[in-house]
């Protein structure tokens, strides 16, 4: 079908693939090496989703948040690459898989609260997420698949380019359906009763 995708200048109708071809185009993509990261799987399990909610029917942590959000990534990949030709996907995929990494050290902060931060609040909160940043980098190797692995958490950080920015996109997406799955199931702690910006979005 056709979809819209919106930039800050214009508005691009693409056509998505069929799903036969999809299948066909991620069976080609790059398998992301990420076996010297050792401890780092234990890590993003340990960072647990939505922890001041209680009850989640169906809670998640990081390490199955970050899986879901590279898959629905490869989902969109051929919509995505419609839009911006240069869209680079090995960098997407490898951004979608490792995002989230400085949480391990900074923790999970929803995205209402940061709505809600003040200048100062957000500020403090980047500084933090570039500290936990060098942290890793020192850590963990320095390349992934040829890219450095500290670039690209500061690209997820600051979503200075178009790969970064469609990562966060589909972040979101993730997490919204996370919040749908427990409003379905009747959990009404995830009902917000003053808009999209109320916990626990």
């Amino acid at each position: 079908g056709d979809y819209y995708i919106y930039s800050i200048n214009e508005v691009r109708k693409v056509t998505t693939y069929p799903f036969e071809d999809n299948r066909i185009i991620k069976s080609m993509y790059q398998s992301i090496d990420l076996t010297d990261f050792q401890g780092r799987d234990e890590a993003l399990e340990k960072v647990i989703r939505y922890k001041k909610y209680c009850p989640m029917f169906y809670r998640t942590n990081l390490l199955i948040h970050t899986k879901r959000v590279r898959w629905m990534l490869e989902d969109m990949m051929p919509i995505f690459k419609k839009a911006f030709p240069d869209f680079d996907s090995e960098k997407a995929r490898i951004l979608a898989e490792i995002h989230d990494d400085p949480e391990t050290i900074t923790g999970d902060t929803l995205y209402c609260i940061k709505c809600t931060m003040s200048k100062e609040e957000t500020k403090k909160m980047k500084q933090e997420e570039e500290q936990a940043i060098e942290i890793l980098a020192q850590r963990w190797p320095k390349e992934i698949n040829g890219y450095s692995y500290k670039k690209l958490l500061l690209h997820a950080s600051r979503k200075d380019i178009i790969e970064a920015i469609l990562v966060s996109f589909v972040d979101k997406i993730d997490a919204w359906c996370e919040s749908l799955h427990e409003l379905f199931a009747a959990n009404r702690e995830f009902h917000a009763e003053n808009g999209i910006f109320s916990p626990p979005v």
